[in-house]
């Protein structure tokens, strides 16, 4: 992948998703990786970097029963807050996934491992109860990216364009830059 004309070939469906409901921001995620465009293929057996293995798999079973995606160990996180994405590596990339893709989210919760792991204290039973409880959806991109709060993208591949930007203001400018052509 060479240029933003490749993401916006690849990329159709997403764009024509954020076009139709005018989102002026996208998805974002930090990475450590060199600055340009690159694309990428998802992993499907993901580990977590602190929820401990066996309420990540309790929250991927409830996720493949509610939606038939294990949207924690086969999804990219992302999340529409540059402060948030920065946290998270050297650099922010606007991610577009390529093709066929869905989200999930919740509209209550801002981050599973922040929201729901913490507060269950260990407590299996209650991890459970405060996932059900956090209203998770799939679908609606526009939604997911209005609410501010982490989104696990499902695709085969996502299109990245990872730029040293100034902050918010300017990862906002170049998502529209791609999507406006």
């Amino acid at each position: 992948m060479a240029n933003i004309s490749d993401i916006r070939k690849l990329c159709g469906p997403f764009i024509e998703d954020i076009r139709s409901c005018g989102a002026t921001t996208g998805l974002l995620r930090g990475e450590n990786e060199s600055i340009g465009i690159s694309k990428h293929i998802i992993r499907r057996d993901r580990r977590p970097l602190n929820t401990p293995e066996k309420f990540h798999k309790i929250a991927d079973d409830y996720f493949y029963e509610k939606f038939n995606v294990r949207y924690r160990s086969a999804a990219l996180f992302c999340t529409s807050r540059y402060y948030i994405a920065n946290v998270y590596g050297k650099t922010v990339s606007l991610v577009f996934p390529i093709g066929n893709y869905t989200v999930c989210w919740s509209d209550s919760s801002k981050d599973l491992y922040c929201d729901i792991y913490i507060k269950c204290k260990g407590d299996p039973e209650k991890f459970s109860m405060l996932i059900d409880n956090a209203h998770y959806f799939q679908g609606n991109v526009c939604e997911a990216i209005k609410s501010g709060n982490e989104v696990m993208l499902h695709c085969d591949s996502y299109a990245y364009f990872s730029v040293p930007v100034a902050g918010e203001t300017e990862a906002n400018r170049r998502f529209q830059e791609i999507i406006d052509y």
